[in-house]
């Protein structure tokens, strides 16, 4: 697992044997930075609250929710209550069909 101090916090993010990402865990101390991907990311909410930014949509967010954000979507997140902790995967599909939002 490689560990990194970033704008927003840390984050932390493990390799299989072919370098791709199984997952990510990140700490936001303070609001992120827009961003996008091509896949899905989705996003466990493991500690804290806050609010993820998918385009104009503020998905209001605490520990235990899932938010699936779609491909190439402009997001960012914001805490509301620290530590604000994240476990993030990347997927052709959304991974779990719970949503932040039901």
């Amino acid at each position: 697992m490689k560990h990194r101090p970033t704008s927003f916090g840390s984050m932390h993010t493990c390799y299989n044997e072919h370098g791709e990402i199984l997952y990510e865990e990140l700490v936001f101390e303070r609001e992120g930075r827009g961003h996008t991907h091509n896949q899905w990311e989705n996003c466990l909410i493991t500690e804290g609250s806050g609010i993820i930014v998918i385009d104009e949509e503020r998905v209001e967010v605490t520990a235990g929710n899932w938010c699936h954000i779609p491909p190439t979507a402009n997001h960012w997140m914001i805490p509301t209550e620290t530590p604000f902790k994240l476990t993030l995967t990347y997927s052709d599909s959304p991974s779990k069909e719970k949503t932040a939002t039901t």
